[in-house]
């Protein structure tokens, strides 16, 4: 089996919804100080916790690579 391993994008959102409502849903199962709203936004959740997260990696990298003179 092929694949390619990469970091999530904002684009993934839609596609990991389904992974990240599971792990909510079995860990407040589990956990009682955990309570998962019934109509909480996954997908709006995960896309800016991506955006912010890319946006500071894109940061960091620009920061870290400096041109020489």
């Amino acid at each position: 089996m092929n694949y390619n391993c990469r970091l999530a994008t904002p684009a993934d959102s839609p596609k990991l919804v389904p992974f990240w409502q599971n792990f909510a849903q079995e860990r407040a199962a589990v956990d009682p100080s955990i309570i998962v709203k019934p109509n909480f936004n996954f997908e709006k959740y995960i896309k800016e916790n991506l955006t912010n997260r890319f946006i500071s990696a894109k940061r960091s990298n620009s920061k870290t690579t400096s041109k020489r003179q």
